[in-house]
């Protein structure tokens, strides 16, 4: 599939996303874990601090989206179930 002049193709992130319910998880790191503005890069918007509960609405790559931005999942202990 191409899209455009220049071969590119945007796909809603909502098509892509590997978990679909959202579920809490529990900052497990010893320290702070950074909440940015896209997964992998971008700008800190906050931080989830140590011991702290967050409600991810959607995962991609190891990735969860929470209300302020994208979060490590590497960092958080959840459930199988959420």
């Amino acid at each position: 599939m191409e899209g455009g002049e220049t071969g590119t193709v945007w796909v809603s992130i909502r098509y892509v996303t590997e978990r679909t319910e959202p579920f809490k998880a529990k900052n497990a790191n010893y320290d702070k874990v950074k909440v940015r503005k896209w997964p992998e890069s971008g700008k800190v918007v906050k931080y989830i601090y140590r011991g702290q509960t967050v409600t991810i609405k959607k995962v991609i790559l190891g990735y969860g989206l929470t209300r302020w931005g994208w979060v490590d999942l590497y960092y958080f202990e959840y459930g199988e179930g959420g």
